[in-house]
């Protein structure tokens, strides 16, 4: 029993170290990045310093403020173009799906309703592009196909004859539970590998996970039972089974990396084995 204690505690020490020195490199790539921008930015502070006295030396001093207040103009529209955030893009997404479930959206016809789905991919498509993350791209990449089936549901309120309420009712809990579920995989997909390494997984993001995926399914067969039992034109029910047979493989691959998280029990969860 000393013998594994000690072999533990060596482990241990090893592996402090080695995540001190990853976060110690990381600390200073970050601080290296950010005084790169920095002179960047002041040699481009000073280019457009010198082109603008030069203008105010050839065109007079009132068309130098004039040039001036242009090119400040044109700066703040290209900051607020390049300054997108990731918590910008979520904002905006949330703001869409308020007006989706305000009643707003909603298809006439199948066309009308296949041309919604597609604008609504594209759009999860040039959220993808705006994300300066590739973490968060992966997460979202994966989730985006919840989200569109979502929107495809609500859109399809007026299509599904007396359970378009319903429908609807069910895809607003699915807009609820994805933005649970892509909070639950960065918690998962941001923990260090060297510190998962030595204390395991998230557990309390993988629990959250299979419970999300388990409401899930219950709603998905709720669907199916609700286009069983009622008519819907054959167009519109080939659309809604392909929408939930991408939820069902999504929940799939929710359930598969909650349990792979679960299964990581780390050096001390090796040690507290041990014992039992």
């Amino acid at each position: 029993m000393l013998k594994k204690i000690f072999i533990f505690l060596l482990i241990f020490l090893i592996s402090t170290n080695a995540v001190l020195a990853a976060q110690s490199a990381t600390s200073q790539v970050q601080e290296q990045t950010n005084n790169a921008n920095q002179n960047a930015a002041q040699v481009q502070n000073q280019q457009q310093t010198t082109a603008q006295a030069g203008t105010g030396d050839e065109e007079g001093e009132d068309d130098s403020e004039s040039d001036v207040e242009e090119a400040e103009d044109v700066d703040e529209e290209e900051q607020d173009e390049e300054v997108i955030s990731d918590e910008t893009i979520e904002a905006q997404n949330r703001n869409r799906n308020q007006e989706q479930q305000s009643g707003e959206g909603k298809a006439k016809n199948t066309n009308q309703l296949r041309e919604m789905i597609q604008v609504k991919k594209q759009e999860l498509s040039e959220e993808l592009q705006q994300m300066r993350e590739e973490a968060k791209q992966n997460i979202y990449q994966h989730q985006n196909v919840v989200r569109e089936a979502v929107h495809a549901l609500l859109a399809s309120e007026d299509l599904v004859g007396g359970i378009g309420q319903q429908v609807s009712a069910v895809a607003r809990e699915f807009n609820n539970s994805v933005d649970k579920t892509i909070q639950a995989e960065e918690k998962i997909r941001n923990r260090h590998p060297i510190l998962k390494w030595i204390i395991g997984g998230v557990k309390d993001a993988a629990e959250e996970i299979n419970q999300e995926v388990e409401q899930n399914r219950n709603r998905i067969e709720l669907l199916k039972q609700l286009q069983e039992q009622n008519w819907i034109s054959s167009e519109v029910k080939a659309i809604l089974v392909e929408q939930i047979q991408n939820m069902e493989e999504e929940q799939n691959r929710l359930e598969e990396m909650a349990q792979q998280e679960l299964k990581t029990k780390g050096i001390v969860g090796w040690f507290l084995g041990l014992f039992k």
